[in-house]
């Protein structure tokens, strides 16, 4: 299933990539400014979008899960924990390994290891938070279909419209800004435009485009008023992770104990 998947995942990250292959590998041009935008949003959004995968997978696991955690063969936090590092090396790790060096690759990323080293570790960590919210659905949601549902409708309706890529944050209506505030998807986002764009000058090549250089880009998205820093944005990303993992900790260990008891009685 492991192959299936990536290959797949590989098929799909080539061709959204294609249109982006043009892209100049040397100079940011004012004329591909948005094209770059799209590329980010593309990449960030299909790395988190394909952690739904892994819902059917826990989703098979999961009778014989709860039945072994029953029985006293393993306890709670050793079950979740070692799911927890299945996910995240057999699929966030080849995921962002695949999506960010295939579609930057093709796309045209800054010249320097250090951006592309920083870049992956970004697109590791949002994965890596996809990942754990699809755990935490699959050993919540008795069936596959209602775990799914849960996990495309919060992508749909917050993580995605909420991005500050789609719409830009100071676009955003207020009530709907809160939810862009706590969506790591923009977190992440933001991280791969600063790590692109800061400090980087333009080449006016359009007359329809009026960035000076790429600090304004970063301005007019709005990345410039979260942490200021692609460090301290990952670093939230990885708070959410250890949030979502402890939730869906104390969520299986709720739920073992109320099958336990009910067995009992």
């Amino acid at each position: 299933m492991m192959r299936e998947r990536l290959g797949l995942f590989m098929i799909a990250v080539v061709f959204f990539s294609i249109p982006y292959s043009g892209l100049d590998h040397d100079d940011l041009l004012s004329s591909e400014v948005s094209d770059r935008i799209g590329l980010t949003f593309m990449t960030c959004s299909v790395l988190f979008a394909q952690a739904m995968n892994t819902i059917p997978l826990v989703q098979r696991q999961r009778l014989l899960v709860y039945h072994e955690m029953n029985m006293g063969f393993y306890k709670v936090w050793e079950q979740y924990a070692s799911l927890s590092v299945m996910v995240l090396v057999l699929f966030a790790l080849p995921s962002s390994i695949i999506a960010y060096f295939m579609a930057w690759g093709m796309g045209g990323m800054r010249d320097k290891v250090g951006y592309w080293i920083f870049g992956w570790t970004n697109a590791f960590i949002l994965t890596a938070f996809g990942e754990m919210l699809a755990l935490f659905y699959g050993m919540y949601f008795v069936d596959v279909l209602k775990a799914m549902t849960a996990f495309i409708s919060v992508f749909v309706t917050i993580f995605v419209p909420c991005s500050g890529l789609l719409i830009a944050t100071t676009d955003i209506a207020w009530p709907m800004q809160i939810f862009a505030y706590l969506n790591p998807l923009r977190y992440g986002a933001a991280s791969d435009i600063i790590n692109q764009f800061e400090g980087r000058s333009i080449v006016q090549d359009s007359t329809y485009v009026t960035y000076e250089d790429g600090d304004d880009v970063i301005d007019y998205l709005g990345y410039d008023s979260m942490t200021g820093s692609k460090v301290g944005n990952d670093l939230i990303i990885l708070i959410a992770c250890v949030m979502i993992a402890v939730s869906g900790y104390a969520t299986t260990r709720y739920l073992v104990s109320k099958s336990m008891m009910g067995n009992e009685s």
